[in-house]
């Protein structure tokens, strides 16, 4: 080998040397750069001699950086869920351990105690008067708030897609930088870390895959296989109105209803605030829940202002169905029947282009019937006479049950507070014969009538006639209820207004304990004129089936003072507010055999439930995520102290090389000195 080869390799070696300090140095200055991947220098031998930098590439474990995108998804979902349950428990007040949608509700059942002990004084009614306005106040500041999160995630959302946009932008043109620069030979280690800290903000907002492609290009799919960059981004599309979320790349008109879009935190917001009956119907935790809070104060609204017997509910989803028949829900033609007491109430038939709407108005014009769309979105069918049954062959379509729905143990609120009633004194039960009763022979016989009925209707003892027979007669008549209430006495009662009891043949009112003034029956619970026969009503609307957690409000001639309380009802009234016989079911929320107080329990506590599961699982994948980015960091992040000791041996061979130069340098000059 002559000299100037000898230089010539020495030369290639500080250039080698240079390059790879140059590598030490970026990896030193990037050592607290969590997204930085250290970079390698490759050296090879040269064809004629000398060494040189073949690659620089950077440090890579393919399965662990996949485990901690798909964790860093599972966190983000899991942190934002988490974020929006604490502002739905803040509105609501029990992330501070108050409750002050219950408070409200014990103060009205604490006031009305206070009213029944004493109902001639004003104070107790205006107390009673202040805790309802508290409750329907409580409400409406509920609902109002619900709103306003709502608000705030769909700014939220837009935002997200936004940045989702963009980041797909941006690994797009990294990609094709890292095409053009590996094509030509060069390190790309650089632009794979920028392109790393992009999957990883993309990470954050789906749960995603990628596959790197020959050329270097990395493509990026879902979990749920939808294409978000490959030949090119795709783009994707939010529309606040209708809650639809769409990408370029796919048909499906709604990513969220068809389940395509996976968790993260696109999906977690996204989720929070559906309103499709799959979302409400959904118990997983964090799905539709805004709307499953609206449903359930609804239903609570409704609860306070319901004034029926007996009610029951389907399980098939029917708001918002135009068409009954088209969507599939009912058959053309199926029929709902309705039995008060063995009696046939009425028909519906359900015919081609029946909305529920139609079903429920239908519905409303059989006697002692009503219905509507509970807060859950099925049809809820109510009885003013008690027990009945649903039958026909739409029943099981509408999820309906068959079997005889019982009446209400103590009666509601409302019912209680607007009804006019008498009551017996000697115990019976259903099956006693009437017959057989002191006093009671067949043929006997009495009249009733309200204002529904337009004339007195009248009952006759039949032979083996029994109580529960007289109990159905009476209750197949409009506006008339008739039941064996506490202590197993007869009651007999209307909130139609005008009930009269009459004696016919002979007495068997009497006989049956009802107080009687001449031969009519004593009523108790008589509105004067200076009365409100109504405590909690529609705002807006002509009667109860109108209520909402949005249109809730007390008797306006109460509200403005107008008018009085019903005070003689104060005992019943305080009876149905203590009755453990309540019931909310629907929407992520199952709470039966309760009082109101109790109801309004059941959607805190559920409430409660989710947010401290939601904190739980928001801690716990942070925690797994945390340590899958440490695991990452210590296998491919910077070893200072390994930086150091490459930089030593950098070092060395390059004052080697240096002196190797040196040396040639000195020969140069003997042999220059040797030829003069």
């Amino acid at each position: 080998m002559s000299l100037f080869s000898a230089l010539s390799v020495a030369v290639t070696s500080i250039n080698a040397l240079n390059s790879a300090t140059r590598v030490v140095s970026d990896n030193v200055a990037n050592a607290t750069n969590e997204g930085y991947n250290r970079r390698i220098a490759q050296f090879e031998n040269l064809q004629y001699g000398g060494v040189s930098i073949s690659d620089i590439t950077r440090a890579t474990n393919t399965g662990l950086l996949r485990d901690f995108f798909q964790q860093t998804t599972t966190a983000r979902a899991d942190t934002v869920r988490d974020g929006l349950y604490q502002q739905v428990e803040q509105l609501f007040g029990t992330s501070n351990g108050q409750t002050p949608l219950v408070d409200e509700i014990e103060q009205l059942r604490s006031a009305f105690k206070a009213l029944e002990a004493s109902p001639e004084s004003d104070a107790a009614q205006n107390e009673v008067l202040i805790a309802a306005a508290g409750i329907v106040d409580e409400i409406e500041r509920l609902s109002d708030g619900l709103d306003l999160i709502e608000d705030q995630i769909l700014r939220n959302i837009e935002d997200v897609v936004t940045e989702a946009n963009d980041v797909m932008q941006e690994i797009d043109r990294l990609n094709a930088k890292i095409v053009t620069e590996k094509a030509g030979g060069r390190s790309t280690s650089n632009l794979e870390n920028l392109r790393d800290s992009q999957v990883e903000k993309l990470a954050n907002i789906a749960q995603i895959r990628t596959f790197e492609r020959d050329d270097g290009s990395l493509a990026v799919y879902t979990t749920s296989g939808l294409v978000l960059v490959d030949a090119d981004p795709e783009t994707f599309s939010w529309d606040s109105a209708t809650r639809s979320l769409t990408l370029s790349g796919s048909t499906a008109p709604n990513l969220l209803t068809s389940g395509q879009l996976p968790d993260g935190e696109l999906g977690a917001m996204a989720n929070f605030i559906r309103t499709d009956s799959t979302a409400i119907e959904s118990s997983e935790s964090g799905m539709g829940t805004l709307e499953k809070m609206r449903n359930q104060l609804d239903d609570l609204a409704f609860a306070l202002a319901d004034d029926s017997t007996a009610r029951t509910s389907g399980t098939t989803y029917v708001e918002g169905n135009d068409d009954l028949t088209t969507s599939g829900v009912v058959t053309a033609g199926n029929t709902l029947t309705f039995t008060i007491g063995g009696t046939l109430m009425g028909t519906v038939t359900v015919n081609a282009g029946d909305s529920i709407d139609d079903v429920a108005t239908a519905i409303n014009g059989i006697t002692n019937m009503r219905a509507r769309v509970d807060g859950n979105g099925h049809l809820q069918v109510l009885s003013d006479g008690g027990a009945f049954t649903i039958g026909g062959t739409a029943a099981g379509e509408l999820g309906l049950t068959t079997s005889q729905i019982a009446a209400d143990a103590e009666d509601s609120l409302a019912y209680a507070y607007e009804k006019e009633f008498a009551a017996g004194t000697v115990p019976v039960n259903a099956t006693t014969v009437l017959s057989s009763i002191n006093g009671i022979a067949v043929n006997d016989s009495f009249t009733f009538n309200n204002a529904n009925l337009g004339g007195a209707v009248t009952y006759t003892v039949g032979a083996g006639d029994t109580v529960q027979d007289m109990l159905d007669a009476i209750n197949s008549q409009d506006g008339m209820y008739a039941k064996i209430g506490t202590g197993g006495v007869i009651e007999i009662s209307s909130r139609a207004g005008s009930l009269a009891l009459t004696e016919g043949t002979n007495t068997p009112l009497t006989a049956l304990g009802f107080t009687i003034n001449g031969t009519t029956a004593s009523i108790s619970g008589t509105a004067s004129s200076t009365q409100s026969n109504s405590f909690f009503v529609a705002e807006a609307g002509t009667t109860p089936l109108d209520v909402s957690r949005t249109n809730l409000a007390l008797a306006t001639s109460l509200n403005n003072r107008s008018q009085s309380l019903k005070v003689e009802n104060g005992t019943e009234i305080v009876q149905a507010m203590n009755s453990s016989s309540r019931s909310l079911v629907g929407s992520g929320l199952t709470t039966s055999n309760t009082d109101y107080t109790g109801l309004s329990n059941g959607i805190l506590t559920g409430l409660s439930l989710n947010a401290y599961r939601a904190t739980n699982n928001a801690e716990e994948s942070e925690i797994l995520r945390a340590g899958l980015e440490q695991s990452l960091r210590d296998d491919l992040g910077v070893d200072i102290d390994e930086e150091l000791a490459n930089l030593t041996v950098l070092q060395n061979a390059y004052a080697a090389t240096a002196r190797v130069i040196d040396t040639i340098n000195q020969m140069f000059v003997a042999l220059e000195n040797a030829g003069r």
